[in-house]
């Protein structure tokens, strides 16, 4: 499967010292908005 760059979906894989598989993804809204403010403006809502 193909993302664009506007969906965000660059992944970084890696495993820990116990053995277990990881994931992350990155979320672009996150590096125009910090999380307190999104949590925020959700709240208030």
């Amino acid at each position: 499967m193909r993302y664009a760059e506007s969906d965000g979906a660059t992944f970084m894989y890696f495993t820990d010292p116990d053995g277990n598989g990881w994931a992350v993804q990155e979320y672009r809204r996150r590096a125009e908005e910090p999380l307190h403010k999104v949590l925020g403006d959700l709240a208030g809502a």
